[in-house]
């Protein structure tokens, strides 16, 4: 009880409105600056969770602090290099995904309902193989038909996305990541001619550098493999990448790859499974990078 309350009480005492927050992160940034020692913030996510900004200006580096109950994970500067998941993290969610599924499988005479598909589709991302967590519910289902009902899946999920857009403010970040010299890509399930594809669709090819997709590399993640790839051909050294994901295999492959590693809660998996992963922070969504990155870029 005692440590609820205390939780409690930090909630109330670091809660800022966004303008008081902005302010105060000039006035730390300054105060940093002119006395040439530590300073440091602090707010509360939407999630709950607190960040804590600190400025080192004696290490020319500035942490982003993420505190989780009594946890604490940290995203640190120099950040040369940002990779990005494409489904579920810049595109489409679960619901797509399990819409998708079932349209596949009823091809074949399969019915499932949504709630069995979203408990195989979960278990899938915890049972340690490697591999999309959608190409092994086809395994499973209808193995002599698996490449069949992969092709039909995407075919509804691309259909389901065609009218995504990137949102503006996002859009404004890419962009002003780029101009600072910062390479940015993607590492996905997918081919590498299919993200072309959609990014065109979406008017978004300009914003990625690099992309790896299936086949690009010889294991998938969570194999460091296709993250290594992605840094190497941004010329980045793989302790400057920042991975943003939405599934434990973007997470435990960033993190094989000695990267840091950002979760997002806009696809399919919970915070519980995403921290099992071990991420640097969890975010709700990528629209949410601007707001931590900010300083730290």
């Amino acid at each position: 009880m005692r440590v609820a309350r205390h939780l409690r009480l930090m909630r109330k005492k670091y809660y800022f409105h966004k303008q008081i927050f902005l302010l105060f992160r000039w006035i730390v940034g300054f105060v940093s600056v002119q006395s040439q020692s530590k300073a440091s913030m602090r707010t509360r996510l939407s999630s709950g969770d607190f960040l804590t900004l600190t400025i080192w200006p004696e290490k020319s580096n500035i942490t982003a602090e993420v505190i989780y109950g009594t946890l604490k994970h940290q995203i640190k500067s120099p950040i040369n290099g940002i990779i990005f998941d494409f489904d579920g993290t810049l595109v489409g969610g679960l619901s797509t995904w399990i819409y998708a599924l079932r349209y596949a499988l009823s091809n074949f005479g399969i019915q499932t309902t949504t709630s069995e598909l979203e408990r195989e589709f979960r278990t899938s991302f915890t049972n340690g193989t490697p591999g999309s967590p959608w190409r092994k519910v086809f395994r499973h289902r209808c193995p002599d038909k698996e490449e069949e009902a992969w092709n039909l899946f995407f075919q509804k999920v691309d259909k389901a996305v065609s009218d995504t857009k990137l949102s503006s403010n996002f859009r404004r970040f890419l962009e002003t990541t780029r101009k600072k010299g910062i390479k940015i890509g993607i590492v996905t399930f997918r081919t590498r001619k299919s993200v072309e594809e959609m990014l065109g669709k979406m008017d978004a090819s300009q914003f990625f550098d690099v992309i790896v997709g299936s086949g690009d590399t010889l294991e998938e993640k969570p194999s460091p493999q296709p993250f290594l790839a992605a840094a190497k051909a941004m010329g980045v050294n793989p302790d400057e990448c920042l991975v943003v994901g939405d599934e434990p295999s973007d997470i435990l492959g960033g993190n094989r790859a000695g990267m840091q590693t950002i979760g997002v809660l806009s696809g399919a998996c919970d915070r519980d499974t995403l921290k099992e992963a071990y991420p640097s922070i969890i975010v709700e969504s990528v629209e949410a990078i601007p707001g931590i990155l900010t300083n730290i870029i």
